[in-house]
């Protein structure tokens, strides 16, 4: 998505938006859903909340069907074990896992907030991530790290009741995978036609040694969890944040982008 700027007497066009397609497209599925959402009314949010956002629970019950039954027998007794039987009741779960959660729910959003913030930190990040990988290993990463993360969220609570939705995994995957190359010399492609490709990705045990990409992630963490775990009481959110499941994220594009890399051609002697 291109938007060039011609400068007085020059014949040179320079980009004055450069976003890769892949990334431009993502923002505009997420945005069409939304809006589609929140036109078709909160009857229909909850049809599709059963359909396509993810639920630890289910996943649970679905290999541990006596998961349920056990949590029923608490309910009895447990205010808390009552509260989360009961919200697990329109899920219908333990009839079917509906794998295609650990990725749709990252295409649904709880608010224009939710997503604007999600869009902004996509672009930033998502940008460079595309200019180094390619449209498909892109898609590949930003797919990977929804999975990753809904993994890490179940890991966290298994009988989770709270359906899981947002790019926010999808889009901590992005800035894990920028933490290995950003700070690097030449790192960053700017994806000008011509331009030399980005050097090697560093290995990893290179960001132990570079306090830039340190001083990154260690921010990245604390602020994560500052804002993750106290987004309601800071009145952020109205409802609680997957703080751990954007730990799995941003995990993922850490330990796997090298696995996402295109091959390079080898150098001629």
């Amino acid at each position: 998505m291109d938007v060039w700027a011609v400068s007085s007497g020059a014949r040179r066009r320079e980009p004055l938006f450069n976003v890769p397609g892949c990334v431009a497209l993502t923002l505009a599925v997420l945005f069409a859903i939304h809006l589609a959402f929140w036109a078709l009314g909160a009857a229909f949010d909850d049809q599709v909340l059963v359909q396509a956002a993810f639920l630890p629970a289910r996943l649970t019950v679905f290999f541990s069907p006596h998961s349920f039954d056990l949590l029923a027998q608490r309910a009895v007794n447990d205010p808390d074990a009552l509260e989360k039987f009961r919200a697990l009741q329109p899920f219908h779960i333990g009839t079917d896992l509906k794998p295609w959660t650990l990725l749709t729910y990252a295409l649904l959003h709880g608010s224009w907030t939710h997503i604007g913030l999600n869009a902004i930190w996509l672009l930033a990040f998502g940008t460079p991530v595309a200019r180094r990988l390619g449209t498909f290993p892109y898609f590949g990463l930003f797919a990977g790290g929804a999975v990753a993360a809904a993994l890490a969220q179940w890991a966290l609570d298994p009988m989770g009741a709270a359906p899981l939705i947002g790019a926010s995994g999808s889009v901590s995957a992005l800035m894990g995978a920028c933490a290995r190359f950003m700070f690097t010399r030449g790192g960053v492609q700017r994806g000008i036609p011509g331009e030399a490709p980005p050097p090697p990705l560093p290995p990893l045990a290179a960001l132990l040694r570079d306090r830039a990409a340190l001083l990154f992630v260690g921010s990245w963490a604390v602020l994560n969890f500052i804002f993750g775990a106290g987004a309601v009481e800071m009145g952020l959110s109205e409802a609680p944040v997957a703080w751990v499941a954007h730990v799995g994220g941003f995990a993922f594009g850490l330990l796997t982008l090298g696995w996402f890399e295109r091959p390079r051609p080898a150098r001629s002697l």
